[in-house]
């Protein structure tokens, strides 16, 4: 079932207190040999509850506001709950001043003709965003790296009724449950890879899962079970879904951080960008509307559904 706002909010309710915050810190802080656990979690509990409701309130007032205004707000609440979640790694967090830059950029102005899903954002070397992914997410370098707009939306799997009907091409397939730890699919996806049986289940070797034909199915064995944020190589939907991916367009990227290059951008467009930004919402003539108004709707429930989940496996 889609998740709702309240059943999301009230996962943060216990970090409310600034008590159970530092409790909770000092915690996570122990289990990861972090130094000064104890002085740690009593500098940085106030500042840990203080973002997370920040971050609410940004979440609150975009579910209020028009779809016009919806990008900034919700932008600047994802950037909150990111730094709630970075205290439980960072002691110091923010220690030095180039990790408040955003650490992305885009083309400032606009050409002639421009349409949302060819924009492309590039990743910076220092800046939120390369804390995030190489402290959260225990990545490489991405310095350089451009990531286009069209797809990075084929990368949401909320998206993919809208891609269906709209572009007539489909980017996920769900995967059906059978019993604990073990999920089956359709054979016939294997189509839409242009990929054997044996190249598909070398594939889901690499991340520890057996898997088989039957007849008509695919019967995948994994060792654990899966998690929203611990799936890989799948995807959690909101819908309560885990899905594959029959795109071979899939980006190097955790979920999290591909709705931080999006809101980036559309947060951009919105305050810089108003005259192509209202006449897209004003004349409707472009299918990015869709796209973006959809991509809106899922990432206000999705980004703190993803923080309220690594929040609460540390």
């Amino acid at each position: 079932m889609m998740e709702n706002i309240f059943s999301i909010w009230s996962n943060f309710y216990p970090y409310l207190s600034v008590h159970y915050s530092q409790h909770y810190l000092k915690n996570c802080y122990e289990n990861q040999n972090l130094p000064e656990p104890a002085a740690n979690s009593y500098k940085n509990g106030y500042p840990f509850c203080y973002y997370l409701q920040h971050g609410k309130m940004f979440y609150l007032q975009a579910e209020q506001a028009p779809y016009e205004l919806k990008p900034v707000l919700l932008f600047y609440g994802m950037i909150q709950l990111l730094k709630a979640w970075l205290l439980t790694a960072d002691v110091d967090y923010p220690d030095k001043a180039n990790v408040l830059a955003h650490g992305v950029s885009s083309r400032k102005k606009k050409k002639y003709g421009y349409a949302f899903f060819d924009d492309a954002v590039r990743i910076q070397k220092t800046g939120l965003f390369s804390h995030l992914a190489k402290l959260m997410f225990h990545m490489k370098p991405l310095e350089g790296k451009k990531y286009c707009m069209g797809l990075l939306l084929k990368n949401i799997p909320e998206l993919n009724e809208l891609f269906k009907r709209m572009k007539k091409k489909a980017f996920y397939h769900p995967l059906i449950p059978k019993q604990k730890c073990q999920y089956i699919l359709p054979i016939n996806i294997l189509d839409e890879w242009h990929m054997t049986v044996d190249r598909f289940c070398q594939n889901l070797n690499k991340y520890g899962i057996s898997c088989s034909s039957d007849k008509n199915l695919l019967i995948l064995k994994l060792k654990k079970e899966l998690t929203p944020i611990y799936a890989d190589p799948f995807q959690y939907s909101l819908t309560g879904d885990y899905m594959v991916s029959c795109s071979k367009e899939r980006v190097d990227l955790p979920e999290i951080l591909v709705h931080y290059i999006i809101l980036y951008n559309l947060s951009m467009i919105s305050r810089y960008e108003t005259e192509w930004w209202y006449e897209l919402h004003y004349q409707k003539s472009s299918p990015d509307l869709s796209f973006i108004h959809a991509f809106l709707d899922v990432t206000a429930i999705k980004i703190p559904f993803f923080i309220s989940h690594y929040l609460g496996v540390i």
